[in-house]
This record gives structure tokens, C-alpha cells and sequence, in this order.
């Protein structure tokens, strides 16, 4: 099946990530699926969102050698040599206690903010301005399967929809598990919510409904072949799974966004942060 091209250069998104990724000198690599590269989505300076392909071993790099640089600034500042300062600690790798301490500090960082609803909601593109306008980092569950696994369709036709759940499974388990995706705005396909164990692990999440209407994705859906389960007849085969799939919607939701119409994304964005700040402060996390 075809896979989602890597990028050229791998860039980081952020050092709360490089933090939160990074591991003491000494111990052991993560094997299995755990080594995988992730795909994370970063604002650059010209406000688009980049794909960041990097995998757990080459951010631990980056940190060690970042946390060194650190580390030899304070000493050249304590009156220590630049030689020294350079070769104090082996292959730049960074000192137990300090990745520690920075995993900590890194560790306060709020959960992520979960968007579900519907095929052609909009998610991605509400995820990606919000995260853009208020500073989030953001990441996409199908984008990351597509970038692992290959393309949906192709997932759904060689090898069926159970096995494409179980694979959303295991990615949104990941994200919601690990510290290095707090204070993500995580988008979800619309079926997503319907397995039971997803929904189980986003029973205690900051869940942000977007409710939509056929209305309002006929224009999105119409021709569109990438989108199996709405084949042969899209706007029809919507409004089944649609009507299947709300009550769970409306069942997990911490806060329903109106997305139907024509509403703009300032509007609707600014929206979902209100109630970000106001749920952060009942429960003391940090906005």
C-alpha cells in the first residue's frame, strides 16, 4: 500500500517535547511499537503547519545535546573554560538529573484537548487554527496512521474496518497516555468514539464536540472518494452513519461547538479556548 512521502529535513516542535521525550543517560531504548516515529503538527514562522516525522531516538539526541549546550553556557558564565566547557560530559549526552528535572517541570503541562464529531466536521481544520491562534501544538490521529500504516482506504480495503479500529485504537491510546502530547489539540475521525474502548479512555478527557449538519458538509463530502464508508451515495450514507454515531458524540462531549452554517473560524475557535480556560481553572490546571 502507499505511504505519506517523509519529509526532507526533521525538525522538532517544541523543547516541551524534547523534554518530555528525552531519557537519563544509560537507560534502555524503547523497542517495539514504542520506537515508531510520530508525526506532530508545527507552526512555523509563516503561520503554516508543518508534519515533524521524528522518532523517539533522534529527539533524545536532540535534547541531550541541547541540555549540554545549557549546561556549558553556565559554566562559561561561572568563569570556566570554553574547552572545558565543551567536553565535560561525553558525546554532549545530557546529565540524569537535569532531563529529570525537565521531564518534571514538563509533567505540569495540561492534557490534551480532544476534537471529535463526524466525517467532514472540520476537525483538522479547526484543530490546526486553534492550535495555531492560541499556541497549542496539534496532531491529527488519521494522519498519524496514514503516516505509519498507509493510506485509510487502503486499510479499509485490503485488510477491513476491524483492523483499521484497532490500529486508531493503539494511536489515540498512545497520544493520550504519554506526556509528550500534553497541551495537544488532538482531531479524531468520526468513528473513533464508537469503539468502546476509545471511548473508555475519553471519558475523563477535555472532549470538544463539533456538530455539523449534512447542510453543512454536503459541499465537502460530495465527490470525494476518500472517504469509504461514504460510498456509493455520500450525503446519504453521512446522514445514517450520523444519526448512528450522536448520541456518543453528545455522550462524551465536555462542550459542543456549533460549527453548522457558515461561521468563522475566528469565532469558532475563540469558542473552544473560552471553554478551555474556564474547565482549566475549576480544575487548578495551568490555561
Amino acid at each position: 500500500m502507499s505511504k505519506v512521502p517523509l519529509p526532507s529535513q526533521v525538525r522538532l516542535s517544541s523543547a516541551r517535547e524534547l523534554a518530555a521525550s528525552a531519557r537519563p543517560v544509560g537507560e534502555s531504548a524503547p523497542t517495539g511499537s514504542g520506537a515508531s516515529s510520530r508525526l506532530v503538527y508545527s507552526s512555523d514562522s509563516s503561520g503554516e503547519f508543518t508534519p515533524s516525522v521524528r522518532s523517539p531516538f533522534e529527539v533524545l539526541a536532540q535534547a541531550a545535546k541541547s541540555v549540554e549546550l545549557v549546561h556549558a553556557a553556565e559554566r562559561d558564565s561561572a568563569g570556566e573554560s570554553g574547552v572545558r566547557a565543551r567536553t565535560a560530559a561525553p558525546d554532549s549526552l545530557a546529565h540524569p538529573q537535569r532531563v529529570r528535572e525537565l521531564q518534571e517541570g514538563f509533567a505540569t503541562l495540561s492534557r490534551p484537548i480532544v476534537l471529535i464529531g463526524p466525517m467532514a466536521a472540520g476537525k483538522t481544520y479547526i484543530g490546526s487554527h486553534l492550535a495555531r491562534f492560541y499556541g497549542y501544538e496539534f496532531l491529527d490521529a488519521d494522519h498519524v496512521i496514514v503516516e505509519r500504516y498507509g493510506e485509510v482506504s487502503d486499510i479499509f480495503e485490503i485488510f477491513g474496518e476491524a483492523h483499521f479500529r484497532e490500529l486508531e485504537y493503539r494511536v489515540i491510546k498512545e497520544v493520550l497516555t504519554s506526556p509528550a502530547y500534553r497541551n495537544t489539540v488532538f482531531s479524531l475521525g468520526g468513528g473513533a468514539p464508537m469503539t468502546d474502548a476509545v471511548a473508555q479512555l475519553l471519558r475523563d478527557e477535555q472532549v470538544v464536540y463539533i456538530l455539523v449538519d449534512a447542510v453543512t458538509v454536503e459541499p465537502r463530502i460530495t465527490g470525494n472518494k476518500s472517504r469509504p464508508l461514504l460510498q456509493p451515495d455520500p450525503v446519504t450514507r453521512w446522514q445514517q452513519i450520523f444519526d448512528r454515531r450522536s448520541a456518543r458524540y453528545e455522550e462524551l462531549a465536555k462542550f459542543t461547538l456549533d460549527a453548522r452554517g457558515g461561521r468563522s473560524i475566528s469565532e469558532m475557535t475563540a469558542e473552544i479556548q473560552s471553554f478551555i480556560v474556564n474547565s482549566r481553572k475549576d480544575s487548578n490546571e495551568p490555561a
